[in-house]
């Protein structure tokens, strides 16, 4: 991997609350940017201000020629936006306007997320208690992976919770009775003594849990149930749909997963089943014609 990228990869790691898979995903993109370029006779490291918006498209092109669904080339498109904004910022190249790249276009695809059943069937396959209470907490959160790793005893005052979310910003959820009960039977079954400054999810050694390992985790979980893959994102898509359908309306679920933009919320996280949808459509408002 070339310097820049490198430098690009190790500055997300240590500035960015970007979960393990990005972390892999932006690393591919752009070793097989780079891979790309040196067909052409061009090395990032050297030749970074030749780049032109020309050679970009072309490797949008390839991608496509190779097969690539819309999804996947927009996401490549997104770290290519990514890396160049970041040397930018860095004076390290001229500005070569990546915002006039070809629009990829993509269907909005439903996310993944389990009914009420699939849900407990899901959590009791955990057969490590720790891991078990990591799900308990996703799935009655709606936080990310990372938020919940992170998670501090000296966080939790009663049922308030204190958090970072995505680009270090401070936020705040509640536990309910589930995770406080579940918290506390985990701390008395395995007679634990957490500082404040102890992290609730660790390793033998006392390390903080990677999002790799739990990722591993649930994918075995999911094959035990032979079940599709899912990750740790599709229970804050359950949570968020469990609370819609239960009527919590979209600006509080907004609040709760800490989105700065509703649409997002709306657009992600809002799942019809049939029977709701026909219950809609039942309804009578003009019941005097």
């Amino acid at each position: 991997m070339c310097n820049l990228i490198n430098n690009f990869i190790n500055y997300v790691k240590n500035n960015e609350d970007c979960s393990y898979r990005t972390i892999v995903a932006y690393t591919s993109d752009l070793c097989q940017f780079k891979t790309f370029l040196l067909q052409k006779k061009i090395t990032i490291d050297k030749d970074i201000k030749k780049i032109s918006i020309t050679d970009i498209d072309s490797f949008f092109s390839y991608l496509k020629q190779e097969g690539l669904k819309p999804s996947t080339r927009k996401r490549k498109s997104i770290t290519i936006k990514r890396f160049f904004k970041y040397l930018e910022e860095r004076l390290i190249t001229n500005d070569i306007t990546v915002n006039k790249m070809s629009k990829i276009k993509t269907e909005i695809r439903e996310k993944k997320y389990l009914t009420k059943d699939n849900l407990i069937k899901f959590i009791e396959a955990f057969d490590n208690p720790r891991n078990k209470l990591l799900m308990i907490i996703l799935v009655n959160t709606g936080l990310r992976i990372s938020e919940a790793l992170n998670l501090k005893i000296s966080d939790i005052k009663d049922t308030e919770v204190s958090i970072i979310r995505k680009r270090n910003k401070e936020g705040g959820i509640y536990f309910n009775e589930t995770c406080i009960v579940a918290l506390r039977k985990y701390i008395n079954n395995n007679k634990l003594n957490f500082s404040n400054n102890d992290y609730i999810f660790t390793n033998l050694h006392g390390k903080k849990l990677s999002e790799c390992y739990i990722w591993q985790e649930v994918k075995k979980v999911c094959k035990k149930l032979n079940i599709a893959d899912i990750s740790t994102h599709s229970l804050r898509h359950t949570f968020a749909t469990l609370q819609y359908e239960a009527g919590t309306d979209l600006k509080k679920i907004q609040a709760m997963l800490g989105h700065t933009d509703i649409t997002t919320t709306a657009r992600i996280y809002t799942h019809f089943n049939n029977d709701k949808l026909k219950e809609s459509f039942n309804n009578n408002f003009l019941t005097n014609i």
